[in-house]
């Protein structure tokens, strides 16, 4: 059967089609004439004559970035003597991040901490970080060890992007009885471990980054964290902070003994924004763990 599509717009084209195919696509009104004898249905095209509103794109576009803000607003864990706190750099309400952090008391009574980055700007961040967190939060209930957790988290970003998403991880797994923290890293990251008037850096440069291999095998790794002190993490789009950009945060956090995890993280994030812009610094995120004294 060859049918007649109208276009409903003045001067417009006809589509002839016979049967599945096109017969004139592209010729104006008195080609597709040529073909009117054959014509026994007419077959009415509908267009959507007006497009969405900007204001309403507009609209649409921040409720969903204000959606993605909510789901790192968590509220710190309910455990005696222990000051938590995370951020992403660059949150703002015009905009989409790929910045994610998380915890969540575990079953056995261990603090399950996870800080990240999407190797991604924009919407393809995003939604990078919207997929660790759900199955950060799907997988955290069970008895993993870290490096089974950051395993799982790296499959699943596997299997549910298109190969072209990538994340930088740390995952750590607290005793809040003895202090002792087991972590493993995926990509570049830092931690800064504040004892007293002592700081010692941990660097990770080499680890793989999640998204690229779905059998990666990532190391555990144990540290202490005694009373009094603090475990600051970061994961930053530019890998590996600078030597300047450690000394800076140094002085910040030698400056700041004392102050909560709010305050310190508020300052440490001060430092990353003046030290490397706000461009590089967005998307970052960073931790801050105290644990008190007794």
């Amino acid at each position: 059967m060859t049918t007649v599509t109208p276009f409903p717009t003045q001067g417009a084209h006809l589509r002839v089609f016979d049967g599945d195919r096109d017969l004139d696509t592209e010729g104006c009104v008195e080609n597709a004439m040529s073909s009117i004898g054959q014509v026994r249905e007419i077959r009415p095209c509908v267009i959507p004559t007006e497009l969405p509103s900007h204001d309403f794109l507009v609209r649409q576009y921040a409720a969903a970035a204000k959606h993605r803000r909510d789901q790192l607003n968590r509220m710190p864990p309910m455990i005696d003597g222990f000051d938590l706190y995370g951020i992403v750099l660059g949150e703002t309400e015009e905009a989409f991040h790929g910045g994610l952090y998380d915890w969540s008391l575990c079953d056995d009574g261990s603090l399950a901490v996870m800080c990240g980055c999407a190797e991604a700007r924009g919407l393809v961040a995003a939604f990078t970080a919207t997929l660790l967190l759900a199955s950060f939060r799907s997988h955290v209930c069970y008895p993993h060890s870290s490096s089974e957790m950051v395993s799982r988290l790296n499959q699943s970003l596997w299997i549910g992007s298109t190969g072209d998403q990538f994340a930088r991880l740390w995952y750590g797994n607290f005793c809040p009885q003895s202090g002792d923290v087991r972590f493993s890293v995926s990509g570049p990251a830092q931690m800064l471990v504040v004892r007293g008037g002592e700081l010692r850096w941990i660097v990770e440069r080499d680890s793989t980054v999640l998204g690229i291999d779905p059998d990666a095998h990532f190391s555990t790794r144990q540290l202490h964290l005694a009373h009094g002190e603090d475990l600051i993490v970061l994961t930053t789009q530019s890998g590996a902070l600078s030597c300047d950009q450690m000394n800076l945060i140094d002085s910040v956090v030698q400056r700041s003994q004392g102050s909560s995890s709010a305050e310190l993280i508020g300052k440490i994030t001060d430092v990353l924004y003046s030290s490397s812009g706000a461009a590089e610094a967005q998307d970052s995120s960073v931790v801050v763990i105290h644990r008190g004294l007794p």
